[in-house]
């Protein structure tokens, strides 16, 4: 093992500058009783208990709330006396026991073998006695209200929603997740997207029409309408059908008041929806549903004009195959045209499989996105996305919000090429969304596993498991983020990234960047500015980890950074191996001084390997620089002293006062401690990551052996 590692690998020599660019509810639609008796009492009786059962919904989305509708009331009969007669009784449950005493007088027919659990009867019973005893419980309670007592077959929701709810689990299929309220998490008798629209003002009357094209019309049939004040408590609403596809309403007053509403439709396979409703204004309250979209079909006519409009409210429940629409195009068109689609599409967590497109520019299951557009819970697992400049597996032009989706196929593109979106604006946000495929952009510039380009956009939460091969600026997340900025938080990449000059794990190059709590494990190789989190920034990086390989096979190569062009990278660190052919660092492998960069509490443990490597800063671009001036800008950062180092060149500057890194565990050099802590420097206290303590905890030094290393807030 070789110790001959500083901080800086060559420092003062001379070169060249390098630049480069539902729930579920209980499925209770109908109860069915038979009842095996010609009394007429009785058969009004049940007949009024079948009238109060009512369906139950529920939705998995986690932004609202949801709730069951009531079962049907318990029983407040009590059972017969079960004295005389010599007909065998019925096999109904029982109700409640006798109360008064027992007869005096037997029975003509059989007696009853089952023994009573109240005093008998001081009259002799008329009828025969029952040699059968009842096969369900006698309730001894009045029904109090809603709750049934017989479960369904499915599982049941495990999160109650904020209304009166049924007591048993659904027998149906399972929810499709909404926008909406949240509900049950499992399998029920109820698809919902409840409540994903916004709220309206609600007043005394008004129509309802299904928001469906005439040829799709007689898939669904509009049921009824339901309405909730802003705590959740139901509106009390009068609704007369018109025809199975529209009808009127009205409530008790004509007080205006902000309600959610929804429209109970039936799907064309006989399954109950919740439907958003939405208000198209006029004298009266001209409601329209959103639309449900069930085939590869109705998808395909989201196109506006004598199509389904791009501004409205779509929601997928089931499967689709676009197989089936062998000309499908994107959904809308760049922003540039005039026609991104403006609504709000949620994928339901259904799937959508054989997605092939072929197409020039802005190429994607939506071509593009505009300010205020959502695209939520969309699921492609196969196909192939061809296009030129902007193309994208979900999106191409982004100026909306994607939000919780996933991608598994291919997309081939030119120019600004990513898995999710070609390009995000600045109004633009990915969030909690993931790239399984393999992106492919190796004749241009400008590719990532999420973003092509970020143009002053956000992406948070979003993880690429894809390979990623593309020509110069290419990285796991993002390619290029654009001179007006852009944000990209708590973000990992696995998969491979391949490039030629600036890759990185998480960008390949960015200014005005600022990366935070993100994470890189895939392996990153390409010939120049190559970087575990950045291949060439100007920016901030903040809490994260390299953990991959990182190779340049011409020159610079590092754990963090390849190439630092100026800003702050803090709080970060690096166990990948590293290596180059000729510059190689842990941290950063190309410190361009001019930029005023500050390198501060970060610390490498990997293998660095390089004709000129170091364990925190490989060259410094300006070798007249003051390197006093240098050290008070690396400052209080480690080393592993035992890991392999460079492989010739040390270079001709080693600091004198080692105030900027030192090894791990190495007790001889001074000021500052073997160990780091934050009286080394406040970047070095823990904390929860919300302000500046970031690391988890500090670890301790075991030798060569048994030595634990600092770890961040969020491992």
């Amino acid at each position: 093992m070789k110790y001959n590692m500083g901080l800086f690998g060559g420092a003062l020599k001379k070169r060249r500058r390098i630049l480069s660019l539902v729930a579920a509810g209980a499925a209770l639609s109908t109860v069915v009783i038979i009842v095996n008796c010609n009394n007429p009492v009785l058969k009004e009786w049940y007949a009024d208990r079948v009238a109060q059962a009512e369906d139950g919904k529920g939705s998995d989305n986690p932004w609202g709330d949801g709730n069951w509708n009531s079962g049907g009331s318990g029983n407040t009969v009590a059972g017969g006396d079960g004295s005389g007669g010599n007909v065998p009784g019925g096999t109904n449950p029982g109700g409640s026991p006798g109360t008064g005493p027992g007869s005096t007088t037997p029975g003509t027919g059989p007696g009853s073998t089952t023994p009573g659990t109240g005093p008998g009867s001081t009259t002799p019973g008329t009828g025969p006695g029952s040699t059968t005893p009842g096969t369900g419980p006698g309730s001894t309670t009045p029904g109090t209200g809603p709750g049934s007592t017989t479960p369904g077959t499915g599982p049941g929701s495990t999160t109650p929603g904020t209304g009166p709810g049924s007591t048993s689990p659904g027998t149906g299929p399972g929810s499709i997740t909404g926008p909406g309220d949240s509900g049950g998490t499992g399998p029920g008798g109820v698809i919902s997207g409840s409540g994903g629209g916004q709220n309206i003002m609600l007043s005394g009357s008004g129509s309802l029409t299904l928001g469906i094209l005439g040829k799709y019309q007689s898939r669904y049939k509009l049921l009824e309408m339901q309405a909730f004040d802003t705590s959740g408590q139901p509106i009390t609403i009068h609704y007369t059908p018109t025809n199975d596809s529209s009808g009127m309403w009205s409530k008790d007053t004509a007080t205006q008041q902000e309600a959610r509403v929804e429209a109970k439709v039936e799907l064309q396979n006989g399954i109950i929806m919740y439907l958003p409703v939405q208000n198209t204004g006029g004298p009266l309250q001209n409601l329209v549903t959103a639309i449900p979209i069930g085939g590869a079909d109705e998808l395909n006519d989201i196109r506006g004009g004598s199509g389904y409009p791009l501004g409205w409210y779509y929601i997928q429940y089931t499967d689709i195959d676009i197989a089936t629409e062998p000309n499908f195009k994107p959904i809308g068109t760049s922003i540039s045209a005039s026609f991104p689609f403006t609504g709000v599409f949620d994928g339901g967590g259904k799937s959508i499989r054989n997605l092939n497109i072929t197409g020039k520019n802005y190429t994607g299951l939506f071509g593009g996105l505009g300010v205020g557009g959502v695209l939520q819970n969309i699921n492609v697992v196969s196909g192939t996305i061809n296009g030129g400049d902007y193309t994208g597996g979900i999106c191409a032009e982004n100026a909306g919000s994607i939000l919780n989706c996933t991608f598994t196929g291919t997309v081939n593109g030119n120019a600004g090429t990513g898995g999710i979106a070609g390009i995000v604006l600045g109004t633009g946000e990915i969030v909690k969304t993931t790239f399984f495929g393999f992106l492919n952009s190796t004749k241009k510039n400008n590719a990532g596993g999420i973003a092509g380009e970020l143009d002053g956009g956000v992406i948070r939460d979003c993880r690429n498991d894809g390979r990623i091969e593309g020509g110069n600026i290419t990285g796991g997340i993002a390619g290029l983020v654009k001179p007006k900025g852009g944000t990209i938080t708590r973000c990992l990449n696995t998969g491979v990234v391949l490039g030629t000059r600036d890759v990185g794990g998480i960008i390949g190059s960015g200014s005005k960047t600022t990366i935070d709590s993100c994470d890189n494990s895939g392996e990153i190789r390409g010939k120049e500015n190559i970087g575990g989190i950045a291949g060439w920034i100007n920016g901030t990086v903040t809490a994260s980890r390299n953990a991959g390989p990182v190779d340049a096979s011409v020159d610079i190569a590092g754990g963090i950074a390849g190439y630092f062009n100026g800003g702050e990278l803090v709080v970060s660190y690096n166990t990948g191996s590293i290596s180059a052919i000729q510059t190689s660092a842990g941290i950063v492998a190309y410190y361009r001084s001019t930029g005023n960069g500050t390198v501060v509490a970060c610390y490498s443990t990997g293998t660095i390997k390089g004709n000129e490597s170091a364990a925190i800063l490989g060259y410094n671009s300006d070798g007249s620089a003051d390197m006093r001036e240098i050290n008070k800008k690396i400052i209080a950062n480690y080393w592993m002293k035992y890991s392999d180092g460079h492989t010739g060149y040390t270079g001709s500057y080693y600091p004198n006062t080692n105030e900027n890194a030192k090894p791990f565990g190495d007790s001889f050099i001074q000021p500052f401690p073997d160990w780091p802590s934050p009286n080394v420097h406040r970047y070095w206290d823990t904390g929860d990551g919300s302000g500046p303590g970031k690391w988890k905890d500090l670890g301790s030094w075991g030798g060569t052996q048994n030595t634990v290393f600092p770890k961040l807030y969020w491992e």
